[in-house]
């Protein structure tokens, strides 16, 4: 039960890092400030 929980999770993270990705990728659509702060985020996280 436990791992069923977990791959769940996982499937979450991965699906909420490809979002920010594109949008990150993707500043032309977002925007320039937009675009840097979450590059700003997504660094703080290592």
């Amino acid at each position: 039960m436990q791992a069923k929980a977990k791959n769940k999770l996982r499937l979450a993270v991965d699906a909420c890092l490809t979002v920010l990705l594109l949008c990150l990728m993707a500043y032309q659509v977002t925007g320039e400030a937009l675009h840097e702060w979450i590059g700003i985020l997504m660094s703080r996280g290592r």
